[in-house]
C-alpha cells in the first residue's frame, strides 16, 4: 500500500521553502525554527460575546457555533457567519459587518441542547452538493435529538433527523464528493449508555450501526467506511481502534506503551499517493507529551512513522496536533504548554510533516502575550492557510486568527 513511503522519507526541505514566506531560522539541536516570522494574530469574533467551539466549512464558506443556553439566553441558539475567502475574517451574513466590529451572525435554529451535556458544538459533514450542519437540539417531546441544517444557496433549512431522538454530539464525515454523508454520535440506542457510539447515513436511520464496545470521540477515515477512535484497554492504557461500521467490526490498531490523548486525526497525505496517515497526541513512558504520526504498512498493520516534539524547552508538552494539506504538502498545527494538563500561556505552532526531522521547519504563529489558547482550527483561504483558535479574555471565549506565512506558490517570486 505504501509503495511511495521512501519518497516521503526523502521529502526535500526545498519544498518547504517554496511555501514558507520567511526563511530565516535557527537550528536548536535537531530542530529548525523560523525566527524571522512576525506573528499576525488578530481577534475576529465579537469581543462583547463568547463564540465557543466554532466549526469552519470550506464548502459553504461558513463558520457555525452554538450560543447558550446560559444566564443570558434560555434557549441554545445555532449561529453562522461568512468566512471572507481572502482575509479569513468572519462577517455577519445580514449586514456584512465583521464580527469583531459588532457583527452578530445569523441565527439558524433554537432549542439546542446545552454543551454541558453534549461536550461539543455543531459540526459539518461534507457531501456532494453541499455540506450538512449537524447539531443536537430538543424535539417536541423534549428529548435530545440529532438535527441538521442545509444551505440551499439562499437560506439555511433546519430539520430534525428521523429516528434521531436520544442521540447527541454528532460528528460528520469529511469526503467532499460523498453522495451518502454519514454522521457519528453518542446515544442511548438499543439499551446502550451515553458512551455508546453510533453511526449512520445521515438521512437513512435504518443504516444505523452501534459500536460493540464503549469508545471515545471518533474521526471518520477519508474514503473508507470506518472511524478511528480510542478506548481504554485491559492493560489500562488508552489505545486507538479502527471501527469498520459496514462490517460492524472493531479492531485495536495500536499497542505501543504510550497513552493516547484526544481523538486520532486522519488525513490523506499527497506525499505518499494520497494514502491515509493519522496524527495524535500521546504521553510516553517518560511522561513526555508529543505528537505522533502513524502509517499503515502493506500488511495493514499500523506503525509509528514519526514523532514531533516541542520546539520550546520552556513549554515542552505538545497537545492536539491537527494535520492539513496545502499545495501538495502535509503540515501539522499543534499547541505547546508548560503543563500537560493546562492551557495557560500556551503557544500555537505549524510545521511541515516531513518524516526526516532535519527537513522540518517550525514556526510559532501566535502573538507573544501569555494567554489560554486552545481548539486550533485550520482554514484554507485564497491567500493561504490560516489558523483560528480560542482564547479566554475578560471572561469571554474569543476567536483569533493567525497567519501561517504559508503562501500560494504562484504568489512567490521564482527562485
Amino acid at each position: 500500500m505504501f509503495n511511495r513511503l521512501e519518497g516521503f522519507s526523502n521529502f526535500s526541505i526545498k519544498a518547504v521553502f517554496l511555501t514558507f514566506s520567511s526563511l530565516a531560522s535557527i537550528n536548536a539541536g535537531a530542530l529548525t525554527i523560523d525566527t524571522d516570522w512576525v506573528p499576525d494574530d488578530i481577534v475576529v469574533s465579537n469581543p462583547d460575546t463568547s463564540m465557543p467551539d466554532p466549526e469552519f466549512d470550506p464548502v459553504t464558506g461558513y463558520v457555525a457555533w452554538q450560543f447558550g443556553p446560559n444566564s443570558r439566553v434560555a434557549s441554545g441558539r445555532l449561529l453562522v457567519a461568512i468566512i471572507d475567502s481572502t482575509s479569513g475574517e468572519l462577517l455577519d451574513p445580514i449586514n456584512g459587518l465583521p464580527l469583531q466590529s459588532g457583527g452578530r451572525g445569523l441565527e439558524v435554529d433554537r432549542d439546542l441542547v446545552s454543551r454541558d451535556l453534549t461536550k461539543n458544538g455543531p459540526e459539518f459533514a461534507f457531501a456532494q452538493g453541499g455540506s450538512r450542519l449537524l447539531y443536537t437540539r430538543f424535539n417536541e417531546a423534549n428529548e435530545p435529538s440529532l438535527a441538521q441544517a442545509e444551505f440551499d444557496g439562499t437560506e439555511w433549512l433546519p430539520e430534525l433527523l428521523a429516528a434521531g431522538q436520544n442521540r447527541i454530539t454528532p460528528e460528520g464525515s469529511k469526503d467532499l464528493d460523498d453522495n451518502s454523508p454519514r454522521v457519528a454520535y453518542f446515544g442511548f440506542a438499543q439499551g446502550g449508555s451515553n458512551r455508546q457510539l453510533g453511526v449512520r447515513i445521515i438521512n437513512l436511520p435504518f443504516t444505523e450501526r452501534i459500536a460493540p464496545i464503549e469508545i471515545d470521540a471518533a474521526s471518520f477515515m477519508p474514503n473508507e467506511s470506518a472511524l478511528l477512535t480510542t478506548a481504554v484497554t485491559q492493560g489500562g492504557l488508552r489505545q486507538v481502534f479502527y471501527y469498520d461500521y459496514d462490517q460492524d467490526l472493531i479492531t485495536q490498531i495500536t499497542n505501543d506503551p504510550s497513552a493516547k490523548l484526544k481523538s486520532p486525526e486522519p488525513w490523506s497525505a499527497p506525499e505518499i499517493g494520497g494514502n491515509t496517515l493519522f496524527a495524535m497526541g500521546v504521553r510516553n513512558q517518560a511522561g513526555e507529551s508529543l505528537a505522533r504520526v502513524y502509517y499503515r504498512d502493506e500488511q495493514e498493520v499500523w506503525r509509528i512513522m514519526m514523532e514531533i516534539r516541542s520546539p520550546d524547552r520552556v513549554k515542552p508538552y505538545i497537545s492536539t496536533p491537527v494535520p492539513f494539506v496545502y499545495e501538495g504538502v502535509s503540515y501539522i498545527v499543534f499547541r505547546t504548554q508548560v503543563n500537560p494538563e493546562q492551557r495557560l500561556a500556551s503557544d500555537i505552532w505549524v510545521v511541515n510533516a516531513a518524516k526526516n526531522p532535519q527537513n522540518r521547519v517550525y514556526r510559532k504563529i501566535n502573538a507573544d502575550a501569555d494567554t489560554s489558547r486552545y481548539d486550533q482550527e485550520v482554514y484554507i483561504t485564497d491567500s493561504g492557510p490560516v489558523v483560528y483558535y480560542t482564547e479566554i479574555a475578560d471572561g469571554q471565549q474569543r476567536i483569533r486568527l493567525c497567519r501561517t506565512g504559508i503562501l500560494p506558490q504562484q504568489a512567490l517570486d521564482p527562485l
